[in-house]
């Protein structure tokens, strides 16, 4: 019977019994559809279906490969495609790689991994669906707790499950790598085709300014995975391509004028600055700098109109307001919040007693105050468990590489920190940050079992 399984699924999937279906399928439910549904696009939405159930049926055979699409699909820049569409293939892969997983784990009978991070996550989500019974707006209650449900099923549990392999640490990686050079190759035709004027805040596709450097901050761990390993290559074909995306990196973090950006960058350059392996790209990055500012000192001018506060908003963009405000709603509704998701449009009868208020959707530009005044204090301690966990198996992960000297273990470790408390920097007042998903990859950086997979020394990486 345990020989039968493999056969069969062997069989289901052959290229042949697929291409058959398909066409068999396209060709049946297109025409038919044509003739019932008086709509000249319907023929081409149901070859749509029929190709995204083929795509399921081959993420049967091997689910991993769903878990990296829906890895790519989140970290593909906004604006590339339509934004509706967009979200639809977000939600749809990252179900797809739930199922998947889930029917192949039951089918061989796998042991599941859960984390801390993802138990104390499910237990906030519980809490966020409680305080729908005293949400006013449970549909956007509703809508909040679809988002983080579907960050806790990609990056806690299914990242745990398949991210203990080091071939599949090394392909997640790949994939991450994919999505930061895409950026970049974006950011460069922005500004071929757009070109930049100094004093103004270069934005990319349909990105938020203040997005871009944290995405390209947040992605450096992957961009940097295979130098620790391989110490036998030579220098410039180490180093090359991590030169060329930090120093653009920096580039676009200048332009495009985010405080936080610039602040998690320098978080950055100060941690690289004590590993020897990546001792040179802060050297680089400095010098580069340095160049700029003798040669075409105008590229800072927005860097220097932000800082020196010499705009109609305060050094912090208008926070402060936001913030007193936020206590106020926190103050009257301590321990249980007022309703997960509901703060941005609650905020506003306290926002009017500091400043005149125009929008009906203001964010609080702080997550800890955004799950304190929606979740209560209940769930700021739920939801603060969450990293508390994540950086409490980092160190201890990390504090062991260090004992064993695995000096390759030892270097990623550092990196992957370095990267999240630097995207952190910029995360503590970012509005909407409490659910994005470059925080939930930097819960995953930091349960990432690198010494699981058996890197050292001695131990090639594949």
């Amino acid at each position: 019977m345990e020989k039968s399984r493999p056969s069969f699924w062997n069989h289901l999937l052959s290229r042949p019994v697929i291409a058959i279906g398909v066409a068999i399928g396209l060709i049946i439910t297109s025409a038919g559809l044509g003739l019932i549904i008086p709509n000249t696009f319907a023929p081409l939405l149901v070859a749509g279906g029929v190709a995204g159930s083929l795509v399921f049926i081959l993420w049967l055979k091997k689910p991993i490969t769903a878990f990296y699409t829906a890895v790519w699909l989140v970290f593909l820049p906004l604006g590339l495609i339509p934004a509706e569409i967009h979200s639809f293939l977000n939600r749809f892969t990252v179900v797809a790689a739930f199922i998947t997983w889930g029917i192949m784990t039951i089918l061989s009978r796998q042991r599941v991994v859960l984390t801390p991070a993802a138990i104390s996550m499910s237990v906030f989500l519980v809490w966020g669906l409680t305080t729908l019974a005293w949400s006013s707006v449970p549909s956007v209650t509703f809508y909040n707790l679809q988002i983080y449900a579907l960050r806790w099923i990609l990056f806690l549990i299914l990242g745990a499950n398949f991210l203990n392999e080091r071939n599949h640490q090394k392909s997640f990686m790949r994939v991450l790598t994919f999505n930061g050079w895409i950026l970049i190759a974006l950011f460069l035709f922005t500004l071929i085709t757009s070109g930049y004027n100094p004093g103004t805040r270069l934005k990319i596709a349909g990105m938020n300014e203040n997005e871009t450097a944290t995405l390209a901050i947040i992605l450096l761990p992957a961009i940097l995975w295979g130098n620790s390993s391989q110490p036998n290559k030579g220098f410039f074909s180490k180093h090359a391509a991590p030169v060329v995306y930090i120093l653009l990196t920096c580039l676009l973090t200048v332009m495009s004028g985010s405080r936080g950006g610039l602040l998690s960058l320098v978080v950055v350059m100060l941690g690289f600055s004590f590993l020897r392996e990546t001792r040179l790209y802060p050297l680089l990055g400095i010098g580069c700098t340095l160049l700029i500012i003798l040669v075409y000192p105008q590229l800072f001018a927005t860097f220097f109109y932000r800082l020196t506060v010499e705009s109609s908003q305060s050094l912090l963009g208008g926070r402060e307001a936001i913030w007193k405000a936020a206590m106020m709603m926190i103050a009257d509704h301590t321990w249980f919040g007022i309703g997960l998701g509901n703060a941005p449009t609650e905020i506003l009868s306290y926002l009017r007693f500091f400043t005149p208020v125009s929008s009906n959707y203001v964010a609080l530009h702080n997550p800890l105050l955004t799950l304190w005044a929606e979740t209560g204090v209940i769930g700021l301690l739920l939801y603060g468990s969450v990293f508390i966990s994540s950086a409490f198996v980092f160190l201890s992960r990390f504090y062991h590489a260090l004992k064993l000297h695995l000096s390759s273990a030892i270097t990623r470790y550092s990196i992957n920190g370095i990267a999240v408390a630097a995207y952190l920097v910029s995360w503590i007042k970012g509005g909407g940050a409490e659910s994005t998903y470059t925080f939930f990859l930097a819960l995953l950086l930091l349960n990432l079992p690198i010494l699981s997979t058996g890197y050292s020394e001695t131990q090639p990486t594949g």
